[in-house]
């Protein structure tokens, strides 16, 4: 779901989403593209916060960190995501980004 939504927010124009991976895996292209933003923004879909974690271990600060679970997500393992879920979720982060 974290995925997903941070997918939707950049086809809005309202940010745009790096890969978590490749900044974990230190890909050159990836880290200075991410070094070149004014603001970073975590979307982690549970309290495990693997996106924030890695963010901050590759070196970056995370200035706002948003946790699915706490806006109500429910955690499974699920692979296809709802459209009407997305929609929900995406509400309730603009909400909560003010954007």
């Amino acid at each position: 779901m974290a995925n997903k939504v941070a997918v939707e927010l950049t086809k809005k124009g309202k940010g745009r989403m790096m890969c978590t991976v490749g900044i974990g895996g230190r890909i050159p292209g990836i880290l200075k593209s991410t070094e070149g933003t004014d603001m970073i923004i975590a979307i982690d879909g549970c309290s495990l916060y693997c996106t924030r974690k890695s963010l901050e271990f590759a070196g970056f600060t995370v200035n706002t960190h948003v946790v699915l679970t706490e806006l109500g997500v429910v955690k499974n393992k699920q692979l296809d995501v709802d459209a009407n879920d997305v929609n929900e979720v995406l509400v309730k982060l603009e909400k909560v980004l003010g954007i």
